[in-house]
């Protein structure tokens, strides 16, 4: 069963993870969305406009309260929406190897008469899209919020932001699924990862007034998502082939490294 069936048991496994992050995320984009009308027209945004730029870069400007399209852009796929794409992708991704290697689950799946490519593929194929089913809530959010409040938005612009969301999570999860591979010890893994998200938003937000700082900013996967929220093919692609380059390295590993409890 096992052996033929090992994705779909993920699936199956991380199923009210899957619906209690889909909920979150529809709660997410409703909840921030709604509240456009009131924030239309106030003199909110010249508030923002007074604060320093890295400041800026988390709370918005002022044109991101002139239109719908630029306060959805800024206020939930500026911060909101990729932040908690990188909780829920290092959340499901360190599940999916770090915990499983730790309880001896991994070391029994290698026991199987099942190559590790297999075992490979499924952990990371049910991982991606465990996160972009989840991820999908963030648009049905968003939906709702603009029927309620009566106003519209362009659905294709609006796949474009929860794509390049959803990707940008999945990234920082492919660095934790790297990690793991080549060493496999939960304390340098998870520390590492997190001090990487940590260390990455805060040289792109510094990066913005601080000129010495910019050549650094780009190996920060920030760099390649911009703090608006805005749909860059060029970014995007970028991204996939970081993300394309982790799993090659996490491949080779994987596959040599000796898996212990």
């Amino acid at each position: 069963m096992m052996t033929n069936n090992m994705f779909m048991k993920i699936i199956y496994q991380k199923r009210w993870l899957i619906f209690w992050w889909f909920v979150a995320l529809v709660g997410t984009g409703l909840s921030t969305t709604v509240l456009f009308p009131a924030f239309k027209g106030s003199n909110i945004g010249q508030v923002f406009n007074s604060l320093p730029t890295s400041v800026q870069h988390i709370a918005g400007t002022a044109s991101g309260f002139n239109s719908i399209g630029n306060y959805i852009s800024q206020e939930v796929f500026g911060l909101r929406a990729p932040l908690l794409t990188i909780v829920l992708s290092i959340v499901v991704f360190n599940s999916l190897t770090v915990n499983e290697e730790r309880q001896g689950i991994l070391e029994t799946q290698i026991s199987l008469p099942l190559s590790r490519s297999k075992i490979f593929l499924s952990k990371l194929i049910a991982g991606i899209l465990i996160i972009c089913i989840a991820s999908a809530g963030l648009f049905v959010g968003v939906e709702l919020a603009l029927f309620f409040i009566h106003d519209h938005y362009s659905a294709t612009k609006l796949l474009e932001l929860v794509l390049n969301s959803a990707v940008f999570g999945i990234i920082f999860g492919l660095v934790l699924f790297m990690l793991n591979a080549v060493f496999g010890i939960r304390g340098i893994v998870l520390g590492l990862s997190c001090a990487y998200a940590f260390i990455s938003y805060l040289l792109t937000s510094f990066a913005l007034t601080q000129k010495n700082l910019q050549t650094f900013d780009k190996g920060s996967l920030f760099h390649y998502y911009s703090s608006t929220g805005n749909f860059y093919i060029h970014d995007l692609l970028t991204l996939i082939y970081i993300g394309l380059g982790l799993i090659f390295i996490s491949y080779i590993f994987f596959t040599k490294r000796d898996i212990e409890t």
